[in-house]
């Protein structure tokens, strides 16, 4: 069997110094899976500022399928989803190693969803770069807000000044399925993580609840190529006939 192309571990703050500088220390137990292409020799957490940071790398973007509540709080265990996370690197004609890939794979539930959003923005320090998130659930938001990080967080263009993130409605889901669509048709061979492509070959945009590793890396993608739908659909989100069918069913598993 050949050897997989990531590392499992975590983005720890140096010294356990919050603000300061993340770095990723291998661990068998850890919540992170990344990409063996990322050099961790090299100068990352492209940040500037003191009191209020800054994201410096427009080459990589996050994307977040977050959740809110705390397993204890959760009276079905069984059906609760998981917190997903993926980082993207856009295309770059000079980088072949990590142009066009997904960086790092985030599928976690920690107990309290503050280690999550923790995670999340660790890994967004790291790359030094935004985070589109899923804004159904506010918690991560709020995080955010109180950790002085909302500038880190992508807002969508002609929305409100204080919205942030992305709606999980009928259109944005549609346009998630085809980034995701197009990306495969080309680069199939540089999705590493065997969860995301299974998750892939799973995945139903009429219930997405369960394919949190779709969503998060399907709104990463989105957020890196900023596709415009040519489609028009529906007002009515609550109709099933807006949704097309997305068949990811020719992935071939590597």
């Amino acid at each position: 069997m050949s050897e997989p192309m990531y590392i499992q571990g975590n983005f720890v703050w140096e010294d356990d110094v919050k603000d300061t500088l993340v770095n990723f220390v291998a661990s068998n137990s850890g919540r992170f899976l990344l990409h063996k292409n990322v050099d961790l020799s090299q100068d990352w957490n492209h940040v500037e500022g003191d009191e209020k940071k800054k994201p410096l790398n427009s080459n990589v973007v996050i994307g977040v399928d977050p959740f809110d509540h705390k397993t204890v709080d959760i009276v079905d265990q069984k059906r609760m989803s998981m917190g997903g996370c993926y980082g993207f690197h856009k295309y770059d004609g000079l980088d072949s190693n990590l142009s066009e890939t997904f960086l790092f794979e985030y599928l976690d539930r920690p107990d309290d969803p503050d280690d999550f959003y923790e995670d999340c923005l660790m890994a967004a320090y790291f790359f030094g770069c935004k985070v589109l998130v899923e804004n159904n659930k506010s918690g991560f938001l709020n995080y955010f807000d109180r950790r002085g990080y909302s500038p880190w967080l992508i807002r969508p263009k002609g929305g409100r000044k204080t919205q942030r993130g992305i709606s999980a409605g009928v259109a944005s889901k549609e346009q998630l399925a085809s980034a995701f669509a197009s990306y495969i048709e080309n680069n199939t061979e540089k999705i590493i993580f065997p969860r995301l492509l299974n998750d892939l070959l799973d995945f139903d945009i009429q219930n997405s609840t369960k394919n949190d590793a779709t969503m998060a890396g399907g709104w990463a993608i989105v957020a890196a190529y900023r596709l415009k739908r040519t489609k028009k659909i529906a007002i009515n989100e609550e109709s099933e006939e807006n949704y097309n069918d997305f068949d990811f069913s020719d992935i071939s598993m590597i």
